[in-house]
């Protein structure tokens, strides 16, 4: 029997493999039979297999098993069509290697015209065969060609960085097709009994790997004082060199961890002994070769079959005359408590490039509080900071958070992962109107020379500053020294207005400031030690 011709319906990526669900329509005839489907990737987890199907005919799934099939003719020509690619990628690559040279002998022959230039001045002048205003223009003109090839270094090195990306998963495509040109390739036989005659929907689903996803998240803060708003945007890095290509396909995106399986991990013996003589060794016996590893067992499929979305969708283009504000995508979410599911609301293609490739998955407002960390022993500028509630009734994950405040990107930072109605602290970047400056205000030697003990003492003072319109937070964050030596003592002597002490020698303030406020913080310690003692660390 000839294979059926299938498409990849839907794709559910995992942080580390994909569920992959194929479709396509057999005809059958009663009694039993196989239907075959041929062209799956190499990689795919054979205990993964998965059939199901509906049709115009009542049909019994009988078993599905992995198979070899002979490679046809259409596999032969994607493999041809993947070769040619290659090699253009190819050829593309030499040919930037070639501009790269060029580019090369251009920064040489700059760098002569340049070297040449004062002597060729000097000589000139000396002559009378030349003028300022002449070298004046030949150096302009090495200015702006050396300028100008530093940005076409820049975009030749970009383009390398692509074109290797490129060739590198064409490669490994490339070499996906050796394996069938044998002549063989990955296929998949359902033996199924059916009752009657007639057209029948087969399901298959499968685990590959080389596929995985990330979240990333956009940050926006308004700090405008009628209307504080923190927006956190999720978003999702998918990646994927499975060996084919998702065209079209339904994707969701799931937190589960089927590679870590069902078993939790077991604990070796902790062994502990005395040193033991080292002897020489006779030379090693030959090892026998390790036992196959299993399977990974099958991943968990999600117990909806239709992915239903909520919010709303790209707005679509009109020719009216106020302009329209795109809407963003929002995936609807299923959770079962230790798990979560985002499926995107639209169908899209993920190339087998091993590149990534960014989807919008859910933009959410969350509640929050901001205030201002300032650390005037390291800078002077306070740094603000939002400390939001997590009320969207899921986890958030793990990852890389890009900041912008007030529109602006302020920089990026990592955001934890946080439970359900967990508070998350992110910092937004410093802000140059709210400053905290500090000043060493004493250092005293004890002038008794009697006793056995030298004390020296310590004062400091920290002007916090808030220039804006609105009152302000502030926390502020010293130290005194830590001793690591009985012989050395170290106090806390005073503090106005009292610190919060932590550990390590941490001293913390909370200050409310209002607009265009001054505050002074005040602390002293003192360090005491053998008088004939040489401390190490203590700086101001």
């Amino acid at each position: 029997m000839n294979p059926i011709e299938t498409r990849i319906e839907s794709v559910t990526v995992y942080t580390d493999r994909a569920l992959i669900t194929r479709r396509g329509e057999a005809q059958l005839s009663t009694g039993a039979s196989e239907v075959l489907l041929a062209g799956l990737p190499a990689n795919l987890d054979t205990d993964s297999l998965r059939a199901s199907g509906r049709g115009e005919v009542g049909v019994r799934i009988i078993g599905v098993e992995a198979r070899l099939l002979p490679l046809t003719e259409a596999s032969n020509e994607s493999a041809r069509e993947v070769e040619r690619e290659f090699n253009a990628a190819r050829d593309a690559g030499s040919a930037l290697d070639s501009e790269s040279t060029s580019l090369e002998n251009r920064s040489q022959t700059l760098q002569k015209l340049s070297s040449d230039a004062a002597r060729w001045f000097a000589e000139s002048l000396s002559k009378g065969e030349s003028s300022l205003d002449n070298v004046t223009a030949l150096l302009d003109y090495v200015s702006n060609q050396t300028r100008q090839l530093d940005a076409d270094k820049t975009s030749l090195e970009a383009k390398k960085r692509d074109n290797a990306a490129l060739q590198n998963a064409l490669s490994e495509r490339l070499a996906q097709f050796q394996y069938g040109r044998r002549p063989q390739q990955r296929g998949v036989a359902v033996l199924v009994e059916a009752n009657g005659e007639g057209k029948w929907e087969l399901e298959l689903e499968y685990v590959v790997s080389n596929a995985s996803w990330t979240p990333l998240y956009d940050a926006r803060v308004s700090t405008n004082a009628e209307k504080e708003r923190f927006e956190l945007g999720l978003n999702a890095l998918v990646t994927q060199a499975s060996g084919e290509d998702w065209k079209d396909v339904a994707l969701t995106l799931s937190t589960a961890r089927p590679g870590l399986g069902t078993l939790p991990p077991k604990l070796d013996p902790a062994w502990i002994d005395v040193p033991r003589p080292v002897y020489a060794s006779a030379p090693p016996a030959m090892a026998m070769p390790s036992p196959p590893m299993p399977m990974a067992s099958r991943a968990k499929r999600s117990s909806s079959d239709e992915a239903v979305a909520f919010g709303g969708a790209y707005a679509a283009p009109q020719s009216a005359p106020e302009p329209i504000e795109a809407v963003q995508v929002e995936a609807s979410v299923e959770s079962d408590g230790s798990t979560v599911e985002f499926a995107l609301p639209h169908r899209l293609g993920v190339p087998s490039d091993g590149q990534t490739h960014r989807v919008a998955i859910a933009t959410r407002e969350f509640p929050t509080k901001f205030d201002y960390f300032a650390v005037p022993k390291r800078v002077e500028v306070a740094y603000l900071r939002t400390t939001a509630t997590n009320t969207s009734g899921l986890s958030l994950l793990q990852g890389n958070v890009s900041i912008f405040r007030d529109g602006v990107f302020v920089g990026k930072a990592n955001l934890k992962n946080t439970a359900p109605n967990a508070e998350f602290t992110l910092f937004l970047g410093p802000d140059e109107q709210v400053r905290a400056k500090r000043e060493m205000t004493l250092r005293e030697t004890d002038k008794n020379l009697l006793g056995s003990q030298k004390r020296v003492h310590f004062a400091y003072s920290i002007e916090l500053q808030n220039l804006k319109a609105r009152s302000v937070k502030v926390v502020v964050q010293d130290q005194i020294p830590v001793s690591r030596s009985e012989n050395i003592k170290v106090k806390l002597r005073g503090s106005n207005p009292e610190a919060t002490t932590g550990e390590l020698g941490l001293l913390n303030w909370e200050q409310v400031l209002a607009p265009n406020e001054k505050r002074i913080i005040r602390f002293d310690f003192g360090v005491e030690t053998p008088r004939e003692t040489t401390i190490v660390g203590l700086t101001d």
